[in-house]
């Protein structure tokens, strides 16, 4: 968890652990470049603490700057038993060449899990699809599992009669695995207060036996529009967009990814 709030991405947290366990000194600093390393780990490095699953404290690094090759990263130690170490060392890790320090990110939101949707087992119950500019390609499905697919207009309880069960299937299978990039939309509050005033492009509603979300996708723009005009760039980004979690935290995901639930409802039907 990261910060008993969020559930943290599993590939950072297999990428610190793979360090935990793979670093190793490479060589000690210098002599004569002993203070000046000292100044530069005092004055900007990360701290990192390391306790054990009963809370124990373990240790601490002090993550400092990388060495004058890019091979290796001054560090300092501080143990329970030994207190701060009076000399840094420069560290490497097994099989990878370059900067530790980037491994050990301090902005939340990078830690942040951004798995949105997780069914691998189909536990779902029930999807509504809306398109606030097209409402007429609205769609609404529910599920019980195996065959048991039905097919609604978004505005009628009544189910469709005629259309193609595999195709709706297919698309329940994209509700297996879904996730954004990233929660750092580079967007300031007011900002990302005026996307989310704005009218999604599409609302997707997923509920299963437990609880219902609610995604909601904006386009993203690449320039303001006088930026646009003057530099002869697209305003809108080809390659990303705005999503909205159920809590209306915005944060950008990749187009190609989500580009697979925007089907009208005609892609349902038989002709």
């Amino acid at each position: 968890m990261v910060n008993d709030k969020f559930r943290a991405r599993e590939d950072a947290i297999q990428t610190i652990l793979k360090t935990f366990k793979n670093i190793y000194v490479q060589r000690p600093v210098k002599k004569e470049a002993v203070e000046t390393s000292l100044r530069i780990i005092a004055g900007g490095s990360k701290k990192v603490e390391i306790f054990d699953r009963e809370g124990n404290w373990i240790k601490t690094w002090y993550v400092g700057h990388a060495s004058k090759d890019n091979k290796g990263t001054h560090m300092l130690l501080e143990t329970p038993g030994g207190g701060k170490s009076p000399n840094p060392f420069i560290m490497d890790m097994k099989g990878f060449i370059g900067m530790l320090n980037t491994r050990f990110f301090t902005d939340e939101n990078e830690w942040r899990s951004v798995g949105i949707l997780n069914y691998p087992n189909m536990d779902i119950r029930e999807v509504e699809v809306t398109y606030p500019d097209e409402l007429e390609k609205s769609f609404r499905i529910t599920y019980g599992g195996g065959n048991d697919i039905k097919l609604y207009r978004h505005d009628s309880e009544k189910e469709i009669s005629v259309y193609d069960t595999s195709v709706v299937k297919d698309y329940l299978l994209n509700f297996k695995l879904a996730s954004f990039e990233n929660y750092k939309t580079g967007l300031s509050p007011a900002e990302t207060d005026s996307v989310l005033q704005l009218t999604p492009y599409q609302v997707i509603r997923v509920k299963d036996n437990s609880r219902e979300r609610t995604i909601r996708l904006w386009p993203k723009k690449v320039l303001s529009e006088e930026d646009a005009a003057d530099r002869i760039e697209p305003e809108v980004d080809g390659d990303r967009v705005y999503a909205a979690t159920t809590a209306g935290e915005l944060a950008l995901a990749q187009r190609y990814g989500w580009d697979k639930f925007r089907a009208p409802i005609e892609a349902f039907l038989v002709e």
